[in-house]
């Protein structure tokens, strides 16, 4: 369990743009020869394989948009397919409600993906929910899986500069969700959001074991067969469910399985 203050985070949620980092400077212009390749590319596969993705150019701070998956058709606007657009034609579709969420996501992915762009075998990508809405005026939950590529300039530094955006719809009927998938170790970490206070971290880091204890008390289990089931003895399940507790604010075990389920992660 790991927990983060994020020291940009909401306070400044109001300021555009939502999917790209205005701290980030480029010295020299990215070369687009071999990226409008990749684009075309993923074009073709958008149409014969009828799926839907993004492309977010962190130079340029626009997206291109191909959208080929039906059950999106009524979501996302089909006459700039594949074109450059502004972020708008993507963040008018999520309610002013939800925004707040879409924007501390996108805060905590593009921290990640910064801080980690000189590590060349780091391979990584992170998933979440979000409510969209569509021509009809019906909310939609679509899955977003958004994958990093990492521009190299001419004086060899890093820099964040194409991110890929799969989008589908998804299962889980819970916004949030938001999950880290490490392609190295097929392991997996999620993102527990505090959207309501400022007196505790911005989100803090749960593994899949963590998960499993409030999983399987919400199943009816009793604390020792909960034990039992994760191969840790009763004192490590204790401190385990009292330290998630107290970077939650939770008071009981009741409560905390409600928070996790509202973020779909139980």
């Amino acid at each position: 369990m790991r927990l983060q203050h994020n020291k940009t985070f909401i306070d400044n949620m109001t300021n555009a743009p939502i999917l790209f980092d205005n701290l980030i400077r480029y010295e020299n212009t990215p070369s687009y020869e071999h990226f409008d390749h990749r684009a075309e590319n993923l074009r073709s596969i958008s149409y014969h394989l009828q799926k839907t993705f993004i492309l977010a150019d962190h130079y340029k701070k626009q997206i291109r948009i191909f959208n080929n998956n039906p059950l999106l058709k009524n979501i996302l606007d089909e006459t700039c397919n594949g074109e450059y657009t502004s972020e708008y034609k993507l963040t008018e579709k999520i309610s002013t409600s939800d925004l707040p969420l879409f924007t501390h996501i996108f805060l905590i992915i593009n921290d990640y993906i910064l801080a980690r762009k000189d590590e060349s075998s780091d391979i990584f990508y992170f998933s979440f929910n979000i409510p969209m809405t569509d021509r009809l005026d019906s909310t939609r939950m679509v899955e977003f899986k958004v994958l990093p590529y990492i521009y190299t300039d001419l004086t060899t530094s890093k820099l964040p500069w194409i991110t890929y955006y799969q989008c589908s719809e998804s299962s889980n009927p819970n916004p949030g969700r938001l999950t880290l998938h490490n392609l190295n170790d097929k392991s997996e970490t999620f993102y527990l959001l505090n959207n309501e206070t400022a007196h505790f971290p911005d989100f803090i880091t749960l593994k899949k074991n963590d998960l499993e204890i409030f999983g399987l008390a919400c199943q009816g289990f009793s604390e020792s067969e909960i034990a039992d089931c994760l191969s840790i003895s009763i004192g490590t399940l204790k401190r385990i469910k009292s330290s998630i507790m107290m970077y939650l604010n939770t008071q009981s075990t009741a409560q905390t399985i409600t928070l996790l389920y509202r973020q779909g992660l139980i």
